[in-house]
Order: C-alpha cells, then sequence, then structure tokens
C-alpha cells in the first residue's frame, strides 16, 4: 500500500471513535417542533416542523401530552410545541402500551411527549397573575366534584351540594335554603317576587328602615290617606274608607 492512502493513527481512531458516537446517537429519541393535527384527551397526533426537502421524511406521531391529571390542558389542533423524548419506551405509562419499560433505548420517534411552546404573538395578560382561558372556558372542581367553579362564555356557575349560583349578562340567581346577607345592602332597583317553589309568599323578620316609600297593591305608604268616621276611643275599632 502507498504511505500516502494511509492515515495517521490518531485521526484514524478520531474517525472511529465519532462513527461509533454518531451510530450511538441515532438509537435516542429526536427532539423536533411540531405542530398537533388531532387530539383525543390528553393525547395528541403532532406532525414535525421541519424541513424535509433534504429526503427524509417522518412520519406523523402519537403521543402523550406533558400534564397531570390534575390540571388538564386545552390542546387545540394546529397547536405549536416541541417533542421531548425519553430514554425508555412510555406505552406502559401512558396508555398507549401496556408492560413495564424494559432498559433499552427507544426507537427515534418512540418515547416521545408533546410539550406546549411559547409563543412572541400571543395576546398580552397580567405578567403577575396566572392566566387561564380556552375556548369553552374554564372549569374548577375537586376530584369528587362536590364543588364546581364553571366559566363560559355566557357566565359563571358556582355550584356546591344544593347551592347554586349562576351570573349570566343580564342576571344573578342563587339557589340554596338559606341565603344570609352580612352588611348594608343597596338596592338600586324595584324589588319583585317570583313565583314561589313552596307555595307561600315572601316574609320579612324586622325591624326593617325604608326611607323613602312603600308602595303595596298600587298604593303608596308615603302619600295614601283615609277618612276616618266614627272615631271611639278606648278599646273600639276604627272604621275607615278610603277615597281611592
Amino acid at each position: 500500500m502507498d504511505l500516502s492512502q494511509k492515515l495517521p493513527f490518531a485521526v484514524t481512531m478520531t474517525n472511529y471513535i465519532q462513527s461509533k458516537i454518531d451510530a450511538n446517537q441515532e438509537n435516542f429519541g429526536w427532539q423536533l417542533p411540531c405542530r398537533v393535527v388531532a387530539v383525543n384527551g390528553a393525547i395528541v397526533t403532532v406532525a414535525f416542523e421541519i424541513d424535509q426537502s433534504n429526503g427524509l421524511t417522518f412520519p406523523q406521531v402519537e403521543c402523550a401530552i406533558a400534564e397531570s391529571t390534575y390540571v388538564r390542558l386545552p390542546v387545540q389542533v394546529g397547536d405549536f410545541g416541541i417533542c421531548i423524548a425519553a430514554n425508555a419506551r412510555l406505552g406502559g405509562i401512558n396508555g398507549l402500551g401496556s408492560g413495564v419499560a424494559p432498559l433499552t433505548n427507544p426507537l427515534n420517534l418512540e418515547g416521545l411527549v408533546y410539550v406546549p411552546i411559547g409563543n412572541a404573538n400571543w395576546s398580552d395578560v397580567d405578567p403577575n397573575a396566572v392566566n387561564i382561558n380556552a375556548p369553552n372556558g374554564v372549569v374548577l372542581r375537586d376530584t369528587n366534584n362536590n364543588c364546581t367553579v364553571t366559566l363560559t362564555p355566557e357566565g359563571v356557575t358556582v355550584v356546591i351540594g344544593s347551592t347554586n349560583i349562576s351570573v349570566s349578562g343580564t342576571e344573578v340567581s342563587i339557589t340554596a335554603n338559606t341565603i344570609a346577607l352580612n352588611g348594608v345592602i343597596q338596592l338600586n332597583g324595584p324589588v319583585t317576587q317570583g313565583t314561589s317553589t313552596h307555595g307561600t309568599s315572601a316574609s320579612f323578620i324586622g325591624p326593617m328602615t325604608v326611607t323613602n316609600d312603600v308602595t303595596a297593591e298600587g298604593k303608596s305608604l308615603a302619600t295614601h290617606v283615609h277618612n276616618v268616621n266614627n272615631v271611639q276611643g278606648g278599646s273600639s275599632t276604627i272604621t275607615t274608607t278610603s277615597p281611592d
């Protein structure tokens, strides 16, 4: 062999080591930018947002969202993120497979988890507050649904046992066995009584002080007058006739 065809030992060893490193690296999952193309509960299907003009074709992959059962993210089709790779297959814990993961590297696109990523074009929010939003609103609840707070585009509803409080754009409705209001109550509009579910009229335990006027069946307490006839003293009764 011609001496000019021989490589120095150091170069040969460097190339050999690098080839082994590259071959080993191929066994690890790639962490690539992606876009959500389908959502099925806590599982998404993603398409990789990479230039494939070099001939490499990456199939769409089904993987779990990086989230907890206690906080569910309303991931939507079209959302961007990144897929990160675990060092073992995840099917046994994400429901896409079964069994305990062996201590062998998964294939390139196995063992992936979808992680949402921020975007400079998002709308501004209060940076000192936790912002929670979704197309249909937000649901806050305890695990057993004993207490739920539901926010929708139409309003807010709070349900605790048999108590229900709902707030819409035109009405505040409260259903409860007892409603306790502590403090000054200011009414800037009329007070009306709807149909009682118990078949009884509304009653108030005084004392009650009315600063302006009280109107009952169209008669004003402030301006209503009586003509008193045959007034008698002592324990006698008074017969009155009203001009109205």
